[in-house]
């Protein structure tokens, strides 16, 4: 049998040495909020599915994903619509986390972040992409901008780190994705290269 099941040649996930740290380290993160399920309104920081205006809402409740705006003549209602649709599907995928545990557990393998790492991420991304381009004067949090922007190598630098960190509590995590939707939403309004009079229709769902 391998020695181990993974391209890292670092790594024993045969040993129970291996286990019991990987166990008592993420532990650490538990026990500091418990998240309603199913989820109420407080979940949706940005877009509440249950809107009937919610983007990519169907008649019949499925909300589904808007292709993409056509980047040469699109206008802000649709840019926003587009946006406010990805942010809202990525948090009906968080919502089917049942308790504080399924945010925090890592892996067994120890290879990527938990779960928390990738609610956090996507928002990462947008504030620190808009910052190096320009149109952000600041970042929102510069802790999180940093923790929650990469996670995707198998490195061993990085895999000897990750699960035994303390990671933000969710009520922080939450509140951090409200206020980047609120800037991201803001920012698009704003922006000249967008300005128009067209209104964003449900005529594009995929």
């Amino acid at each position: 049998m391998s020695r181990s099941l993974t391209r890292n040649p670092n790594l024993d996930l045969t040993s129970p040495a291996f286990h019991k740290k990987l166990v008592e380290a993420w532990e650490q993160n538990l026990g500091r909020c418990s998240p309603a399920f199913p989820r109420d309104v407080s979940w949706w920081t940005g877009p509440n599915p249950e809107d009937k205006d919610c983007p990519g809402r169907t008649a019949d409740g499925w909300i589904k994903a808007l292709r993409m705006p056509n980047l040469a003549s699109c206008k802000a209602a649709e840019v926003i619509a587009y946006f406010a649709n990805g942010w809202v599907l990525t948090e009906l995928l968080f919502a089917s986390l049942i308790e504080e545990e399924a945010f925090y557990r890592p892996p067994y393998h120890g290879l990527r972040h938990p779960l928390i790492f990738y609610y956090v991420h996507p928002a990462v991304l947008y504030v620190n992409k808009l910052h190096v381009a320009g149109l952000l004067d600041d970042t929102i949090n510069p802790y999180f901008e940093r923790i929650f922007e990469t996670g995707v190598d198998e490195m061993s630098w990085d895999d000897f780190s990750k699960n035994e960190m303390h990671w933000p509590d969710l009520d922080a995590c939450r509140q951090y994705r409200r206020e980047v939707y609120r800037v991201v939403e803001a920012l698009i309004k704003k922006n000249k290269g967008l300005m128009g009079t067209a209104q964003y229709s449900e005529t594009n769902p995929a």
